[in-house]
């Protein structure tokens, strides 16, 4: 389990477990673990730019990353393309999205 640190704490939120009434042990340990699991496989961290604790662990974070970077590029060649293409059609065209 990678998510035992104090931040845990912190994104959980104890008051949750508080407001959730349950009826075993068992049943907490439950959805405690499935928290973990989505923390450490399904939640994007800002401060690993946005790609999941598995991804860094695995090795794919800089892959990941790479890219996000084709496609951003890729995606700014085409509007730029788009943009150039109204620009020259000019003014009095109505550009529908």
């Amino acid at each position: 389990m990678w998510a035992t640190d104090y931040s845990y704490l912190k994104v959980t939120g104890w008051e949750y477990y508080y407001l959730v009434t349950y009826d075993t042990p068992s049943e907490l340990e439950r959805e405690i673990n499935s928290f973990v699991r989505y923390y450490n496989y399904y939640r994007y961290h800002e401060a690993l730019k946005n790609v999941t604790l598995f991804d860094v662990y695995s090795g794919r974070q800089s892959e990941i990353l790479q890219r996000r970077m084709e496609v951003k590029a890729k995606t700014f060649k085409k509007r730029k393309r788009y943009n150039s293409t109204i620009r020259r059609q000019g003014s009095s065209t109505k550009c529908v999205l």
